[in-house]
């Protein structure tokens, strides 16, 4: 299928429509599974992945795994050094803190650890927590009474401030 989109045996429009650059990105997820196919028009060389696991890992092998193909080294991911819950400053974290406008997602800390709605965050030494499905650093912001007033939800360069909007 990728060859036909890449030869043009589809249509020009097609092809057009699906490569950038000379390459094919697709991915997407569903019900717990994810999959991507990604094309390299200048060495051929084409990556599926399909898996039973959304997490961080499987983010950076979709940037890396054409890289690992092609037998050049990459680096690996970072992971921060995680601390018990308990050794954590959870004071204030609890509450709502909206996504975009209309998303709201709850932030609890109960005994079985701190949760942005499903998802678990390990708290980490340097203050921060730690999300394992996407390998997000979530920041709590707090004011100069120690309120929390927003999470810096980072991945990468990218910054997304959730606000806090409710206990």
């Amino acid at each position: 299928m990728t060859r036909a989109f890449v030869s043009g045996q589809l249509g020009e429009k097609v092809r057009d429509a699906h490569l950038a650059d000379g390459n094919l990105n697709w991915n997407g997820s569903t019900g717990g599974y994810r999959a991507f196919v990604q094309y390299d028009m200048a060495t051929d060389r084409t990556v599926i992945f399909v898996g039973n696991l959304q997490s961080g890992a499987v983010e950076w092998l979709r940037s890396n795994l054409m890289d690992v193909a092609a037998g050049k080294a990459v680096k690996q991911p970072m992971l921060p050094t995680f601390v018990a819950t308990d050794q954590f400053n959870v004071d204030g974290l609890a509450g709502r803190y909206e996504l975009r406008p209309g998303t709201e997602l709850p932030l609890r800390v109960d005994d079985d650890g701190i949760w942005m709605d499903a998802w678990l965050l390990i708290p980490t030494q340097s203050g921060d927590l730690f999300s394992l499905q996407d390998y997000g650093v979530i920041t709590p912001v707090r004011d100069e009474t120690g309120a929390v007033t927003r999470l810096d939800w980072k991945r990468g360069d990218d910054v997304w401030p959730m606000k806090r909007v409710g206990d």
